[in-house]
């Protein structure tokens, strides 16, 4: 993805921050269903900064923190998908999606006993911040978890 003005990195970074598609065998920072349509892979960076890429369903394992969070968040978009005019109406949608349709992926998710355990409250490492962003330097922090020093 490249924003106006800016020239594009045909180096490692480049190469690393190269948007995929969700069929893809391995996904990078950045995973999209159309050139439109694409989303930070937070439970890919969940993986990176425990350990637990070995885990994950897709490299033979039995399932991951980050594959919990993956779900979850798709069982957002997939309720929320028309809702994201603004973020006030999406976090509203969200939050309503969490506790109806998506509460089972929304609870294995905040569960303090299962997969995620490890990422709740203060026992969570700090970079576990990184996989949501919220700022530019957040992002910057979540694409170091990928292409950089790592978390």
């Amino acid at each position: 993805m490249r924003l106006a003005g800016q020239a594009q990195d045909s180096g490692a970074c480049g190469a690393c921050l190269a948007s995929v598609a969700p069929t893809s065998t391995t996904w990078g920072p950045i995973v999209c269903d159309s050139p439109t349509a694409c989303e930070n892979n937070a439970g890919g960076c969940v993986d990176l900064v425990l350990g637990t890429v070995a885990d994950e369903e897709g490299q033979g394992g039995g399932g991951s923190c980050g594959d919990l969070v993956a779900a979850e968040q798709a069982c957002d978009d997939y309720a929320c998908g028309a809702c994201f005019a603004n973020d006030t109406e999406a976090a509203k949608c969200i939050a309503s999606a969490d506790a109806d349709e998506c509460a089972s992926y929304a609870d294995a998710e905040s569960s303090t006993t299962g997969a995620c355990a490890a990422i709740q409250g203060d026992a969570a490492p700090p970079a576990i911040a990184a996989c949501f962003p919220q700022s530019d330097a957040d992002a910057v922090a979540f694409v170091d978890v990928f292409c950089g020093t790592g978390p």
